[in-house]
C-alpha cells in the first residue's frame, strides 16, 4: 500500500512540475532520437500535425501480402 502511495505522489509531483515549468521536455528531440526520422529535433513539436500525419489514410503505405 505504501508503494502505491509513493507512486501516486511521484506522478502528482511530475504533473505539477510539468505544469509549473520546473520540468521541461523537448518532445521533438526525444522522438527524433527514438526513431521518428520525419521529426525535426530543432523545431518545437506541433502535436496536431504529428498525430494527423500518423492517421492520414492517403499517405499510409500498403501492407505487403
Amino acid at each position: 500500500m505504501l508503494r502505491w502511495l509513493l507512486f501516486g505522489l511521484l506522478l502528482y509531483g511530475t504533473g505539477v512540475g510539468l505544469r509549473s515549468g520546473w520540468i521541461e521536455v523537448h518532445w521533438s528531440q526525444m522522438f527524433h532520437e527514438v526513431g521518428f526520422a520525419d521529426v525535426d529535433p530543432e523545431k518545437p513539436m506541433n502535436w496536431s500535425e504529428f498525430i494527423l500525419e500518423r492517421f492520414d489514410v492517403e499517405s499510409s503505405k500498403p501492407l505487403r501480402q
